[in-house]
């Protein structure tokens, strides 16, 4: 897992793992594999939202989208994100940039 962020949120927990190896650098974690588990509660989803995990998508933004869509809002994003161009200040040329990032691993 080399240049991702870890979440600046205390509303989600991460499971991963991993081992750790040594280098020039010193002793690392490695990562193998991460999931992410976001608490299903309007709280939860907004904090995994402006997280950082999904670039485009700010504090504000997360909130618009929770605001609007409720506790559907991953369904949202995940299976139709043309509907976030119901939120004001969304536009389509920003929907791609959300859209490309959460593609994204």
């Amino acid at each position: 897992m080399t240049g991702y962020d870890l979440p600046r949120t205390d509303a989600i927990e991460i499971l991963w793992e991993g081992e750790w190896q040594s280098s020039k650098y010193g002793t690392q974690l490695q990562i193998l594999q991460w999931e992410e588990i976001v608490p299903q509660t309007t709280e939860g989803i907004t904090g995994y939202l402006a997280s950082g995990l999904l670039k485009g998508i700010g504090e504000r933004t997360a909130e618009a989208i929770v605001t609007r869509f409720g506790l559907s809002a991953l369904d949202v994003l995940e299976h139709s994100p043309e509907r976030l161009l119901e939120i004001r200040g969304i536009t389509k040329e920003r929907l791609e940039d959300i859209s490309l990032c959460h593609d994204s691993p």
